[in-house]
């Protein structure tokens, strides 16, 4: 009895893990972020390498967005998929700069997409695309303007729409902060290389397979007429490090939250009067940093360097300055006003 006893205390003191699904199916509908690498097969690989018998279909186009997958009679496949029942997931991937730039066309056609899925009793996915990439230096800089713009814009949209998310673009920010020197991204600054598709799997893995990517193998095959298939492969090291990335990604992020901590921050930052008062010949871009805190992007051009910042209320704030700092020119730009264009050395 002191022995079982003693048994019970270990197995009640071990972590509760939740089981991974046996099986699943899930709808992919997006672009070439989508089909680069053959994501919805890599995520089905994954599985496959943990005894899951997941489904994968999708519908895919290059530069498609939502809206193009909803309005286009060549898309009707994928509007029968939503509403057929015969998926649990719905993936929707706008295309890359919709979210940043147009969010009420995404949120719009998110809302669309939604009620579809609801008629088949499918869950809608929102795919977090991750940013483009600035290159200097030889190394690609995620633009994190476009990045919290496109976060925002899904977030926003899951909540409204009590649909899920998958963070890929919080996964890929990560990884560029972690590991700078190995990028994500393939020469053109946008496309996933192979690691970046890894990474993103992992996420969709976690999400849709309900189990932690911690484990998967680096090299990733499917079984189709009885032969071997090599989907994708990359290096031990790395996979092991996007698996925990997209684990812990996967466990901390919810678009509430991710909301929450935005409406937080920006209560902490200054508005609009209050930088452009401080603007005047002679001020310097470390004035104005100690002021707003780090830049959203940067970029150095024809001898002047450049600097966006976010302000409270989703005004933008730039600068250009010479190469000791000393800030030339300024533009504010704030939601449904005009851009405010100021020559500082006439202040």
């Amino acid at each position: 009895m002191r022995r079982f006893l003693l048994l019970l205390l270990c197995l009640l003191s071990l972590p509760v893990v939740s089981a991974a699904v046996k099986e699943s199916s899930v709808y992919f509908i997006g672009n070439s972020y989508t089909f680069y690498n053959n994501l919805p097969t890599v995520v089905q690989a994954m599985a496959e390498s943990r005894k899951i018998r997941l489904k994968v279909d999708a519908s895919l186009q290059g530069a498609m967005d939502l809206r193009g997958f909803y309005t286009d009679p060549n898309h009707e496949k994928a509007r029968r998929a939503a509403t057929s029942g015969k998926y649990r997931w719905v993936v929707l991937q706008d295309q890359s700069q919709t979210p940043a730039n147009i969010p009420d066309r995404t949120k719009e056609y998110v809302q669309k997409w939604c009620a579809l899925a609801a008629q088949g009793k499918s869950r809608p996915l929102l795919f977090i695309t991750w940013p483009h990439a600035a290159k200097e230096g030889g190394k690609f800089t995620p633009m994190a303007d476009m990045q919290q713009k496109t976060d925002t814009t899904y977030c926003e949209a899951a909540v409204a729409n009590k649909a899920r998310v998958a963070p890929v673009s919080e996964a890929w920010r990560r990884w560029h902060k972690k590991y700078p020197e190995t990028t994500l991204y393939t020469s053109d600054g946008s496309h996933p290389n192979k690691l970046g598709t890894y990474l993103a799997a992992c996420v969709f893995y976690a999400v849709i397979c309900e189990d932690s990517p911690i484990g998967l193998p680096s090299r990733l095959v499917i079984k189709k007429d009885g032969k071997k298939l090599l989907v994708l492969q990359v290096p031990s090291k790395h996979a092991e490090n996007c698996q925990k990335i997209a684990a812990d990604v996967v466990e901390q992020f919810t678009a509430q939250g991710y909301l929450d901590k935005k409406a937080a921050r920006n209560s902490t930052l200054p508005d609009a009067d209050t930088v452009r008062a401080k603007l005047r010949d002679g001020v310097t871009y470390k004035e104005l940093r100690s002021l707003i805190g780090a830049p959203v992007y940067t970029r150095k051009e024809s001898g002047e360097s450049f600097y966006q910042f976010t302000l409270r209320d989703n005004a933008e704030f730039c600068i250009y300055c010479t190469p000791t700092g000393k800030v030339l020119r300024a533009t504010i730009a704030r939601p449904g006003s005009p851009c405010d264009i100021i020559n500082v050395a006439e202040e």
